[in-house]
């Protein structure tokens, strides 16, 4: 009788652990398979907005948040304008997390926005654009203004200058705009050491003159003139 009654209890047991192990399947595969219900956007791209992003999302709403292709929506992703690197998350039940990266801003090109890996895309509507490098030249010159650009600011460095702007017309002619707003011409040729020469007087120039100086044209063989 007691072995009958411990079989019994074991059946029970064992009855009663399938029964849990259901529950607890079934409640797993409806955790898992909860559709889409919330997108969260981290980025510090200066050129996407949340709502180009969102664009792209959308269609995705209601979609079981285990059945998304992330790499289909990566790719999707990478398409927008400025886009670089795309890192997205299945946050259970219901989220998907969605990291934007971008290649650094080198500056302002012409009024658009130009990013280290060379493309050249719109600023978002809500960028603060004050802190950014301008650079004006055409097309064709672009790379020359690239490749001068890092001795440029080498220079304005060893004389503790900022660079906030940087023009090269089309006869070729540089023209540098310092933070503290002075507009510095070093003309066609021999442009590093009319630099370093302009930032080992521009000290003694700024205390000389209580007004502030506006521009300094260093194209002069023996000297140079300030307006």
């Amino acid at each position: 009788m007691l072995f009958k009654s411990k079989r019994a209890l074991y059946m029970m047991l064992a009855v009663l652990l399938l029964m849990l192990s259901a529950m607890m399947v079934c409640g797993l595969l409806y955790f898992l398979n909860q559709p889409l219900r919330q997108i969260k956007i981290y980025s510090a791209n200066p050129v996407v907005s949340q709502q180009a992003v969102e664009n792209v999302l959308k269609p995705l709403t209601h979609t079981k948040l285990l059945k998304l292709n992330l790499a289909k929506i990566q790719s999707q992703l990478q398409t927008l304008p400025g886009v670089g690197k795309v890192v997205l998350a299945r946050i259970y039940p219901n989220t998907l997390q969605v990291h934007l990266d971008s290649p650094a801003v080198l500056g302002l090109f012409n009024g658009n926005v130009l990013l280290e890996d060379g493309s050249i895309v719109p600023p978002r509507k809500d960028l603060d654009t004050s802190s950014l490098l301008n650079i004006s030249a055409s097309d064709h010159d672009l790379p020359k203004v690239l490749g001068d650009l890092p001795h440029f600011r080498a220079i304005l460095k060893r004389g503790r200058l900022k660079l906030k702007g940087i023009s090269y017309t089309d006869w070729g002619v540089y023209q540098l705009q310092l933070s503290d707003g002075v507009h510095v011409i070093l003309g066609r040729a021999h442009q590093a050491y009319r630099l370093a020469l302009f930032t080992k007087v521009y000290p003694d120039l700024k205390a000389e003159h209580k007004t502030p100086i506006n521009r300094v044209d260093m194209r002069y063989k023996t000297g140079l003139a300030l307006a």
